[in-house]
C-alpha cells in the first residue's frame, strides 16, 4: 500500500552524479519549502508518510528541505528484508564496512555542493537517520555544513561499537566541528538496532564536538514512525539555531 505522495515528491528538482564506471552513482533530489537549506537523508523504510510529515514540519519552521532519493519507491515502505538483501544498497552504503564511508556518503558530499550552489545559501544543515545517520557526522567536514544531526546511526551492521568511518574521515569531521560547532547524535534507550556502545564510541571519537542525546524508550525511528518529542525538540532546536532561524520550533 502506498501513501499519498505530496506534489513536491512527484518529480525531482535535479539529479546528482558522482564517481566513474562501476563506481558511478546517480540519484534524484527533491526540494520543497523556502529558507535556509536542510539536507534530509531518509532512513531504511524509504520515503513515505511519516517522512513526508517530517518534511512538512521542517518547511513550516522556515527551512527549505532537500531530499535525495537513495532507494525504494516514492510513497511506499520498504521492509528490512528487501533492503538488507539488496546487494546494491549494501555496497553503496558500505553496510558491512567498519573502516570507511561508502559511495552513498561520498555522493552526499557532492550533493551538498549542489545544494549550496542552487539554494543561494552558504550554510547547510544535514539530518541523517538510520542507514544515513552517520553521514551527518561525516558531512561536518564539508565546507558550509554548520549542523549535523545523526539520528539512530545504524551502520555498520556489525560490530556493534563501530560507526563506519576511517581515522582520516573522523579527523576531518572533528576538524570541521572544532571550527563550526558541535554535531549531535541521538538514540532511544530501547533501540534494538543501534547499540548503546555505538553512541559511546562516537563520543569517544569526537569528545566535546558531539553532543549525545539519550532518549526514553520510544523505539528506533525517533523522528518518524516512533516520533520522540524530546528528539524533535533537540534536532529542530539545534538545526534552527545553527541556520539562524529564531524562535522555538513549532512541532504541532
Amino acid at each position: 500500500m502506498s501513501d499519498i505522495v505530496p506534489p513536491w515528491a512527484e518529480a525531482p528538482a535535479f539529479s546528482v552524479r558522482h564517481g566513474h564506471g562501476r563506481g558511478e552513482m546517480t540519484r534524484n533530489v527533491f526540494v520543497t519549502g523556502g529558507g535556509p537549506p536542510v539536507v534530509l537523508l531518509h532512513e531504511l523504510p524509504g520515503i513515505h508518510g511519516q517522512f513526508f510529515s517530517l518534511v512538512d514540519l521542517l518547511v513550516r519552521n522556515g527551512m527549505s528541505v532537500w531530499v535525495p532519493h537513495f532507494f525504494g519507491r516514492m510513497g511506499q515502505r520498504q521492509t528490512n528484508r528487501q533492503m538488507l538483501t539488496n546487494r546494491c544498497v549494501l555496497k553503496e552504503f558500505a553496510g558491512l564496512s567498519t573502516r570507511k564511508l561508502g559511495p552513498a556518503a561520498h555522493w552526499t558530499r557532492e550533493m551538498i555542493k549542489e545544494v549550496r550552489a542552487r539554494s543561494g545559501y552558504d550554510e547547510v544543515a544535514v539530518i541523517g537517520m538510520c542507514l544515513t545517520g552517520g553521514f551527518a557526522l561525516a558531512m561536518m567536514a564539508e565546507e558550509g555544513v554548520v549542523a549535523g544531526a545523526a539520528c539512530q546511526p545504524s551502520l555498520p551492521i556489525l560490530p556493534c561499537a563501530a560507526f563506519g568511518m576511517s581515522k582520516d574521515e573522523i579527523n576531518a569531521a572533528r576538524t570541521g566541528m572544532a571550527a563550526k560547532g558541535h554535531a549531535m547524535a541521538l538514540r532511544a534507550s530501547n533501540d534494538s538496532i543501534v547499540p548503546a556502545r555505538r553512541l559511546r564510541r562516537i563520543k569517544e571519537a569526537f569528545g566535546e564536538h558531539v553532543v549525545v542525546v539519550s532518549l526514553g524508550p520510544t523505539g528506533h525511528a525517533t523522528l518518524t514512525e516512533n516520533r520522540n518529542d524530546d528528539a524533535m525538540r533537540a534536532v529542530f532546536g539545534y538545526v534552527m539555531e545553527r541556520l539562524g532561524i529564531s524562535g522555538p520550533p513549532d512541532l504541532n
